[in-house]
C-alpha cells in the first residue's frame, strides 16, 4: 500500500508540475502579448502624432515626453507640469501643427496630450493647449519678438502702434500710465504671437487692465521686418511715389490764440495742409485752438511742454516733457502726437530713446523769429525750397502770417504740392531717426 501511494503521490506531483508548468507559460505568453499590445497601441499613438519624425524624449518624475516639436524647441513649461501630475504608466505626446506662415514667420501650434495604461492599450487622459511658437523658416530656430520688428523703428515703433491702439479700446485712461505700460525696454521679453495677419501682444496684470492688443493692416505693415509678411499683407503694402514735388510748411511754438486760427483761414482758402508743433502749456491754455487745427486737416506733432532745451535734462526731465504735452494733445485733440520735433534741434540718443517718436527737424529755416520781415520770409522760402523740403516757421510770429499766403503762392506756381510730415514720408520714419527732408534721413547717435 506503501509502494501504491508513493506512486499516487508521484503522479499528483507530475500532475501539478505540468499544470504549473502550462500556467506559467500561459501567464508568460499573455504577459508577453500584454506588453506586445501595450506597445502596439503605443506606437500607433506616436505614428500618429506627428510627421514620423523621430521624436526626442525626456522623463520628468519617470512619465516619459515624447518631444514632436521642432528642431531647437524646447518642451513648454505647461507640457512638463502636466508629466508631473500623471501617475505612473502613462506617457506625454507634445506635437506642433503649422498653424499659418507670413515669409519667414511660420507660427506652430503646440499641443499636449497625456495617454494613461487601460488593460491592453492606451487611452487618453488629457491635453492641453500651449502658447503658438513663432520659428525663423531659414534658421529653424524660435522667433524673438525684437527679430520679427522692422529693423529700424523696432522694438520704439511697436511702442507707438500699441498706445494708439491701446487708446482706441480704452477710453478716459491715464495717457501717462498707457506711455509707460508700452515703453520700449518693457516690451522686450513681452507674450506675443503673429498669425492670420495680427500681431498680438499680451501685457501682464496692470491698474489699466490692459490684456491683449492686436495691431492688423496698416500699422502692423509699419512694425514688421518686410521679410514677415504675408502675400495677403504685401496686397496691402502702400508703394512710395517719389514723383510729385512735395514740401511740409511747419509751425512750431503754437497754438497761439491771436495767430494760429488766422494761418487756418489762409491754409484753408489755399486747401493746403501743414503740421503744427505744438508746445504743452500753450496746447492746455488753448485747446480749442488745437482742437480746430487737426479738424480741418492739419497733422500736429509734439513740441515738448515748456520749450526746454533736451539735451541740457536728465532723464526724467525729457520724458516728463513729451509726455505732458502727449497728455494735453490727447486730451484737447482724442489723438497722440506720433512726431516731435525737439526745440533749437536739439537731440542726442539718450533723449530719443525717451522721447521714443521719429523726430523732424527742417531743411529750411525761414528764420521768422529772427527777421520779424515778412518779405524776408517769402523770400528765404521761395528762393531756397526744393523737392521734398521741410520747412520751419513760426506761428508765434505775426509776420509769418502775413506772409503766408505769397509763400503758398510762389511755391504752387513752381509746381509744388503741400503735405503733411507724415503724408510725406508714409511708412518710412521711425523712432530714433531724425529727418531734415524727404531723401535726407539720419540716424540719430
Amino acid at each position: 500500500m506503501n509502494k501504491n501511494f508513493g506512486k499516487i503521490i508521484g503522479v499528483v506531483v507530475l500532475v501539478l508540475v505540468l499544470i504549473g508548468g502550462s500556467t506559467g507559460l500561459y501567464l508568460k505568453t499573455e504577459a508577453n502579448k500584454h506588453a506586445s499590445q501595450l506597445e502596439a497601441s503605443k506606437e500607433s499613438i506616436l505614428n500618429a502624432a506627428a510627421d514620423r519624425t523621430k521624436p526626442s524624449k525626456q522623463k520628468v518624475n519617470g512619465i516619459l515626453v515624447y518631444n514632436y516639436l521642432p528642431k531647437n524647441i524646447m518642451v513648454p513649461q505647461n507640457a512638463v507640469k502636466m508629466a508631473k501630475s500623471e501617475k505612473t504608466n502613462s506617457f506625454v505626446v507634445v506635437t506642433a501643427t503649422k498653424n499659418s506662415q507670413h515669409g519667414d514667420a511660420v507660427n506652430y501650434k503646440i499641443t499636449a496630450q497625456s495617454y494613461q495604461k487601460d488593460d491592453y492599450s492606451y487611452k487618453k487622459s488629457g491635453s492641453a493647449k500651449m502658447d503658438n511658437q513663432l520659428v525663423n523658416a531659414k534658421t529653424n530656430q524660435p522667433l524673438a519678438l525684437s527679430e520679427l520688428l522692422n529693423k529700424k523703428g523696432n522694438l520704439s515703433d511697436l511702442s507707438l502702434q500699441l498706445q494708439n491702439e491701446i487708446l482706441k479700446q480704452h477710453k478716459n485712461l491715464n495717457i501717462t500710465k498707457v506711455l509707460r505700460l508700452t515703453e520700449a525696454k518693457k516690451l522686450a521679453k513681452i507674450k506675443f504671437n503673429y498669425s492670420n495677419d495680427s500681431l498680438q501682444v499680451t501685457f501682464p496684470d496692470n491698474e489699466l487692465n490692459v490684456s491683449t492688443v492686436s495691431l492688423t493692416g496698416k500699422e502692423l505693415i509699419h512694425v514688421i521686418d518686410p521679410v514677415f509678411y504675408s502675400d495677403k499683407l504685401k496686397t496691402q503694402v502702400v508703394p512710395e511715389s517719389k514723383n510729385k514735388k512735395l514740401v511740409a510748411i511747419t509751425f512750431d511754438d503754437g497754438p497761439d490764440p491771436a495767430n494760429t486760427p488766422k494761418i487756418l483761414k489762409t491754409l484753408a482758402k489755399n486747401k493746403v495742409n501743414a503740421t503744427f508743433f505744438m508746445v504743452g502749456y500753450r496746447v492746455k491754455e488753448n485747446p480749442q485752438i488745437a482742437k480746430q487745427v487737426l479738424a480741418a486737416g492739419n497733422e500736429i506733432g509734439s513740441h515738448t511742454y515748456n520749450h526746454a532745451d533736451l539735451v541740457t535734462l536728465k532723464d526724467d526731465k525729457v520724458q516728463s516733457e513729451v509726455e505732458s504735452t502727449s497728455a494735453e494733445i490727447y486730451k484737447a485733440t482724442g489723438m497722440l502726437p506720433q512726431i516731435v520735433r525737439p526745440p533749437y534741434g536739439a537731440v542726442n540718443k539718450a533723449v530719443a530713446a525717451k522721447m521714443n517718436m521719429p523726430v523732424i527737424q527742417w531743411a529750411i529755416d525761414s528764420r521768422d523769429w529772427e527777421t520779424k520781415n515778412s518779405a524776408r520770409t517769402v523770400s528765404t522760402i521761395t528762393q531756397s525750397t526744393y523737392p521734398g523740403t521741410i520747412i520751419l516757421t513760426h506761428d508765434s510770429q505775426p509776420t509769418t502770417v502775413v506772409a503766408l499766403d505769397s509763400i503758398i503762392k510762389n511755391l504752387k506756381a513752381k509746381g509744388y504740392e503741400f503735405t503733411t510730415i507724415s503724408k510725406m514720408f508714409g511708412d518710412s520714419l521711425h523712432a530714433n531717426y531724425q529727418y531734415f527732408g524727404e531723401d535726407d534721413e539720419r540716424i540719430i547717435k
